[in-house]
């Protein structure tokens, strides 16, 4: 917001108060823009790297700058995270066909890291899919958005906590551990079905179902049967027995 100062002629003849206006009036529009977090959206090709500048309408995203991939395409369209990136907000999915197939981003780590928190938003139908690995350094919302849409997390996902909502499904999935302290499954489906190996766990720490959650049987490991690990069941009494047989 753009705002204007007017002064009297008495105003004018004094410069210093003049000058602290004119300050204030400064401090308000960096105020103001501070709340208002740029975006940086995609314009690069299949398999082209993430980190390159060119290929973002704004410079590649950062935890200040949000980034959004929403390209028209059919069929599958991986983009490689060549080296480690810290984000905030990031948004993926195609918008504009029901049947596209779906983003995969592939390669090096994404850090999660703006105050406040971060959001992960999954739009459209298709399923995406994110193999790297997540560093949360503050809590991760994932929304996804449409009902018929999925989003799959294929690696590691790091300590912290991850908040699902939205009417979609997410996919937690992979071969090695993960190392969530919190997953709050508040809206839509959260599906855990990592490795088969019973060492293979897809949190660590507490998990608050809200929603639906689907366990693979025989497949998916939470955390070690031994551990005290604190299941928070808000709406279901179902899950419970499923979580025995683990």
């Amino acid at each position: 917001m753009i705002r204007t100062f007017f002064c009297s002629a008495r105003e004018a003849s004094r410069p210093s108060l003049t000058l602290w206006k004119g300050f204030v009036a400064s401090l308000i529009l960096m105020a103001s823009g501070a709340a208002i977090q740029a975006q940086s959206v995609w314009v690069g090709t299949p398999g082209s790297s993430f980190n390159a500048i060119p290929n973002w309408s704004g410079g590649v995203p950062s935890a200040t700058v949000a980034g959004m991939i929403d390209v028209a395409h059919t069929g599958a369209y991986q983009i490689n995270v060549a080296n480690p990136v810290i984000l905030g907000d990031l948004t993926i999915g195609d918008l504009t066909a029901v049947d596209a197939g779906g983003f995969e981003l592939t390669g090096a780590a994404i850090t999660f890291s703006k105050v406040g928190g971060n959001a992960l938003t999954k739009q459209g139908m298709a399923l995406d899919v994110i193999r790297n690995t997540l560093t949360l350094s503050t809590a991760l919302n994932v929304n996804v958005v449409d009902g018929a849409g999925a989003l799959q997390l294929d690696g590691v996902i790091g300590a912290g906590t991850l908040t699902k909502t939205g009417a979609g499904k997410l996919l937690i999935t992979g071969t090695a551990n993960n190392a969530l302290n919190l997953l709050n499954a508040q809206q839509g489906t959260v599906v855990l079905a990592k490795s088969s190996s019973a060492a293979v766990r897809a949190v660590t720490g507490a998990l608050n179902v809200g929603g639906r959650l689907r366990l693979t049987r025989r497949r998916s490991r939470l955390v070690d049967p031994m551990q005290d690990w604190g299941v928070l069941i808000s709406r279901t009494t179902v899950i419970k027995s499923r979580l025995r047989q683990l």
